[in-house]
């Protein structure tokens, strides 16, 4: 029974990158649509500067598949060892 405990934090990162992921995509679209960045940017990710609020997310997204890895990977071995 405690093992399933585990999964609640777990599910929370998720939820947490998917939210993210959301505010990313929205923060991009917008910047396109106000003009301020050409949606071909995103093909290389050169020759223009990211809005802040855009890189701002870019970031955040980015630091969600750092620590937190480490994170997933401890709860699944605490899962599968049931210690």
């Amino acid at each position: 029974m405690k093992d399933s405990a585990l999964v609640y934090p777990m599910l929370a990162m998720v939820v947490l990158t998917a939210y993210v992921l959301s505010a990313l995509f929205r923060r991009r679209m917008r910047a396109v649509k106000e003009g301020r960045l050409s949606s071909r940017y995103f093909w290389v990710y050169q020759g223009e500067t990211e809005p802040d609020e855009a890189a701002r997310a870019t970031r955040q997204f980015s630091n969600l598949f750092e620590a937190p890895v480490l994170f997933y990977v401890a709860c699944v071995t605490e899962i599968a060892t049931g210690r």
